[in-house]
């Protein structure tokens, strides 16, 4: 597994030695971001460990749930999630892609790819049935491709500017 980032190290060695006391009433705090961040990976990695081609529904599904939470929660939780990355990291400001790219392998997942995947989350994100398994809705709109390229030219689109 991809290791923790320097930044995010500190969050969670801040933390365990008590420098770090998140107000136990805030519905989410860095160390909640640290551990999301570190499910997002091991989804990765569990996609990664397959060769079945439908595995890409484990990690989707991980990133659709803590992107998800992210909204409920309020805030720009994704900005902090990238700002984890270090200074290097690439310039995005859609959450979904922000959360690819913070537990993607960059040297597989790249830019087109991960645009790709987060037109395809915020197409589920707009239009999925509330109880519907995003494995199932994506695969009966066509799989991932299809989600992204509906995405594009659908209402969701114009939805998710508002």
């Amino acid at each position: 597994m991809r290791t923790l980032t320097p930044r995010e190290r500190q969050t969670w060695s801040n933390f365990t030695s008590g420098a770090y006391k998140p107000d136990p009433k805030a519905a989410y705090t860095s160390k909640d971001l640290v551990c999301d961040l570190v499910h997002m990976r091991n989804a990765w990695e569990m996609y990664q460990s397959r060769r079945d081609r439908d595995a890409i529904y484990i990690y989707l599904k991980r990133v659709y749930l803590v992107v998800r939470k992210w909204f409920k929660v309020g805030g720009t939780w994704y900005r902090a999630a990238l700002q984890y990355q270090g200074d290097n990291h690439p310039d995005i400001s859609d959450p979904f892609a922000i959360a690819i790219a913070c537990s993607s392998d960059k040297k597989v997942v790249d830019r087109k790819t991960r645009s790709k995947w987060s037109r395809a989350l915020r197409y589920v994100h707009a239009e999925k049935p509330k109880r519907q398994p995003l494995a199932k809705f994506m695969q009966a709109q066509g799989g991932v491709n299809a989600c992204a390229r509906a995405f594009s030219g659908s209402k969701a689109r114009r939805n998710a500017r508002k």
